[in-house]
């Protein structure tokens, strides 16, 4: 039996938190090893450039609708860290949240206009609406907590950046 030497080799990884539910901290021996950098979520102007970007693939689909690519990145990410701010983990362990929701969003809203040969405003508007209620209010647990998604529900945030459009769809 013969040794190998290895040299110049890296190790990369992501974790959550030890914070988070479910996670444990890394131990002192294995950090006496390994360097640990850590790096935040990104802040307001990043998931809007982040999200715009990839809101303006998605309306590709639908060409009509291009040019409400930024009220709508504006108003998903007006919403998300609304939500973030008031439903965190210290008051149900799963109100865990990342911009993977936000990328969960955009991709639920493909899945539907992708197979549409048309598609209105309005029918964009009603298809956002959902997919936020789909991943933000149903995995609410308390009566409270639905009540706030329901006088804060995403059309509100979507008239702070549209001029009033979902108001008037949705009342």
């Amino acid at each position: 039996m013969a040794w190998v030497k290895l040299e110049r080799i890296q190790f990369v990884g992501a974790c959550n938190p030890p914070t988070n539910p479910g996670r444990v901290p890394l131990s002192h021996c294995f950090l006496r090893h390994a360097p640990l950098v850590m790096v935040d979520y990104p802040g307001e102007v990043s998931l809007k450039q982040i999200y715009s970007t990839y809101n303006r693939a998605l309306l590709k689909v639908v060409p009509t609708l291009h040019v409400y690519t930024e009220p709508l990145t504006d108003a998903m990410v007006s919403f998300y860290l609304a939500s973030q701010k008031c439903f965190i983990s210290d008051v149900q362990a799963h109100y865990v949240y990342s911009p993977r929701e936000l990328t969960r969003w955009v991709r639920g809203i493909y899945k539907v206009i992708c197979s549409l040969e048309i598609l209105s405003v309005k029918g964009l508007v009603r298809v956002w609406a959902h997919e936020a209620l789909r991943l933000f209010q149903d995995c609410l647990v308390t009566e409270e907590e639905k009540q706030w998604m329901d006088k804060h529900r995403p059309c509100g945030s979507l008239d702070q950046h549209h001029y009033g459009l979902a108001t008037e769809l949705f009342s």
